[in-house]
């Protein structure tokens, strides 16, 4: 049976990982909804929306590097380091360009005139990536450290830290960017928070693995041929293909932040707006979590919790 009181503490650190790199990795998107506003100078005013939908290209195509980051070990953080290593430099990195965004923040949006959408793709397309790739090795991190009866709170810590920041960062962004601080003050204070949450995952203990007796430029080849194993399966080709029609359906029924705009949409709806968005999208997972996910039996539980999880 789980223990959630045996591993709380790194369960409850994953949990704000995962939250913080949800946050990151959805933060084009949440800065739809404040560059909506900026964009009365444009010519095309849907032209840095636009743009701004392509900065969360990297995390669409993470899975091609995830070799790479499973078999492949960064200087100075081998063996029990290998993960949070991935983790630590990629939020460094992520930082620095947080960092970037924020100085750079007056030259992208002067106020007077049209934002500079391309400077502003610049600056998001390293954050994202590095985020993504960081993501793929606190899923295995996570895996890991919760190996054995505490395995179901994996999942638990990634849906309900990823779910939360993506669908929190928007009216916690729109919010602050009103306030005092400013867009540059947010910006720098995310980056703060970020650089010191990197720190923080080498507080979780990483048990070291066996490796097969390979070099590990065999193992990444090993891996991709495994990739393409699975790119060959007509299975999940069409389980593929069906994501995809869902994908091209919720886009062309979703209503974007100049659309609201438009509507007579202010900051402050947008910020009501996204925190009812935020309570029903997490009492799924949580409930999902709490009844089905870290219990014994979780199929057998999943029956009688289907009905209720589906209404929510």
């Amino acid at each position: 049976e789980p223990n959630f009181m045996a591993q709380w503490k790194t369960i409850l650190l994953l949990i704000w990982l995962y939250l913080l790199q949800g946050v990151v990795i959805a933060f084009p998107l949440s800065l739809r909804a404040v560059m909506a506003y900026e964009v009365d100078m444009c010519e095309d005013k849907r032209h840095i929306d636009t743009l701004l939908s392509f900065a969360t290209m990297p995390f669409s195509v993470k899975i091609v590097v995830a070799p790479i980051v499973d078999y492949l070990e960064l200087p100075f953080f081998k063996g029990n380091k290998h993960r949070r290593g991935w983790i630590l430099v990629c939020g460094i990195i992520s930082s620095f360009w947080m960092f970037l965004l924020a100085f750079n923040w007056g030259a992208i949006d002067p106020g007077e005139e049209c934002p500079n959408g391309k400077l502003l793709l610049l600056h998001l397309l390293p954050i994202v990536m590095f985020a993504a790739i960081a993501d793929i090795a606190l899923d295995a991190l996570a895996i890991i450290v919760l190996a054995g009866p505490n395995i179901g709170y994996a999942a638990v810590a990634g849906t309900i830290g990823q779910t939360a920041g993506t669908r929190g960062g928007k009216p916690v962004l729109v919010l602050m960017s009103e306030t005092s601080f400013g867009m540059g003050g947010c910006l720098y204070l995310a980056a703060a928070v970020m650089l010191v949450t990197s720190f923080a995952v080498l507080r979780i203990a990483e048990p070291a693995l066996k490796r097969p007796n390979l070099s590990p430029w065999s193992l990444v080849k090993k891996g991709y041929a495994t990739f393409y194993d699975i790119l060959c399966n007509r299975n999940a080709l069409l389980f593929a293909f069906l994501l995809f029609i869902w994908k091209c359906g919720l886009q062309s029924a979703s209503t974007s932040s100049i659309d609201l705009k438009n509507r007579g949409y202010t900051k402050k709806d947008t910020v009501v707006a996204g925190a009812f968005d935020v309570v029903p999208s997490l009492a799924f997972p949580a409930i999902l979590a709490w009844k089905v996910t870290a219990k014994a039996n979780p199929i057998k539980k999943l029956r009688q919790w289907a009905i209720p999880c589906y209404l929510l």
